[in-house]
């Protein structure tokens, strides 16, 4: 699964004021994971997850957040364009942004570990993610 959490601008590492409100993010998110049976699909599980995300990097409104979620299929080595879900993206989801080969996703992949495209001079952001002023991953 590959999660990549968006902003206009840089987020930054959260501050003494900001722990209180991000714990009941987590602990709201938290109890609905809790609530989730059987019956529940992959894409509305994978919907918390980006909606919690969206929620954990806006909380500043001016950062315009959103998160975005594919699968990954091991088998195939590939993530599935079908899989996609998001967060905050309103009524016009950015559709075609699929990972690239060379894109975030498949450098965290590939690492192991996080990326974060403001710690990284080598990753190209994807250029429809550009169009609509998104300049950071997280």
């Amino acid at each position: 699964m590959l999660c990549l959490s968006e902003t206009s601008t840089a987020a930054m590492p959260l501050t003494a004021p900001d722990w209180p409100t991000a714990l009941g993010i987590l602990r709201d998110a938290g109890t609905t994971i809790n609530r989730l049976g059987p019956e529940t699909s992959l894409p509305e599980a994978l919907q918390l997850i980006a909606q919690t995300a969206a929620r954990l990097i806006g909380l500043d409104p001016a950062d315009c957040p959103t998160a975005v979620i594919y699968t990954y299929d091991a088998a195939r080595g590939a993530f599935d364009p079908n899989s996609r879900v998001s967060a905050g993206e309103g009524e016009s989801p950015l559709l075609g942004d699929a990972p690239r080969p060379d894109g975030a996703g498949a450098t965290a992949l590939s690492r192991r570990s996080r990326v974060l495209s403001y710690e990284e001079n080598g990753i190209a952001f994807h250029p429809l993610k550009r169009t609509t002023g998104r300049r950071v991953v997280h």
